[in-house]
């Protein structure tokens, strides 16, 4: 009976600690759902892959959420007004540093591209970037005519399924996909590429994961669960992107014409030769190709 009531005993003070460990919340913390130790508040948010976070139920909480993404201490942002004067403002401009963005994304521990950088190497690659893509028709109303092109063969695509139809992000990824790499390699891909079909399905895999958005912050995790947690098809999906890039870049050295820019890739290769800053290479190139498709 003794050794009953000293078991029943620790099992409700440790019962205790995990509900008070649940509910705590930082000082000034947003309201948001509970978390757990590990998972964060994954177990208690509803929905698929990234839309767990972007829910009905997130925008419940006002227009700030406090959340944890695994470990991480994190806030959701819900309303728009909100969301633009924050992000204008520096102190705000901050992107996670982790093994994910130094390592597996980029090389030597030094994070590339646009998506996980910040300070002045972000600001520069991006005004570069947004700076020549507006120079090949982003943003502007002579792309309408490569977008027709693009709407018009989805709608040839699907005009020969029949009669039954299954309409699906990956119907419209391509056309998508083809609009932007048009601009940035001057080329294009077809329907019939099983090869793009499947590193468009391998990078939008994060999008729809269960529990892959929770290894982005613990990744750790990685060494525990590598296939069931979607690490190592997540990684697959990153490489093949980056390889399809140094394959153009390749290309595009051996034919460049510097009086006759063709695409991104083409100003980008005689930015590198004008520029002394030495953050203008082919690696930062390379991932600055996989953030844009």
């Amino acid at each position: 009976v003794a050794n009953m009531s000293a078991s029943l005993f620790l099992l409700t003070c440790l019962l205790i600690v995990l509900i008070k460990f649940v509910f705590k919340r930082p000082v000034r913390f947003p309201p948001g759902p509970p978390h757990i130790p590990i998972a964060g508040s994954l177990p208690f948010l509803f929905g698929i892959g990234v839309e767990r976070y972007v829910s009905p139920q997130i925008a419940s909480y006002g227009p700030v959420t406090g959340m944890y993404l695994g470990t991480y201490p994190s806030i959701m942002i819900n309303d728009w007004k909100l969301a633009k004067e924050l992000f204008m403002m520096e102190e705000f401009s901050g992107r996670m540093s982790n093994h994910t963005t130094n390592w597996a994304r980029s090389t030597n521990g030094v994070s590339l591209g646009v998506i996980w950088t910040d300070g002045n190497h972000w600001t520069s690659q991006r005004n570069f970037t947004v700076k020549q893509l507006k120079n090949f028709g982003f943003g502007k109303k002579s792309l309408e005519g490569r977008i027709c092109e693009e709407a018009n063969d989805i709608v040839d695509h699907i005009l020969s399924l029949g009669d039954e139809v299954k309409v699906d992000s990956s119907m419209f990824a391509l056309p998508v996909l083809n609009v932007l790499w048009n601009m940035v390699t001057g080329q294009s891909f077809r329907r019939d590429d099983d090869g793009i079909q499947e590193l468009l399905d391998l990078n939008t895999f994060a999008f729809s994961s269960e529990i892959f958005m929770l290894v982005m912050f613990a990744p750790w995790i990685r060494h525990v669960l590598p296939s069931l947690s979607g690490y190592n098809k997540w990684l697959e999906g990153v490489n093949g992107t980056k390889d399809l890039f140094k394959v153009q870049i390749q290309e595009h050295e051996k034919t460049l014409n510097e009086d006759n820019p063709r695409d991104f890739i083409d100003m980008y290769l005689i930015e590198m030769k004008k520029n002394p800053e030495p953050e203008f290479n082919i690696d930062q190139l390379v991932m600055l190709g996989h953030d844009l498709i």
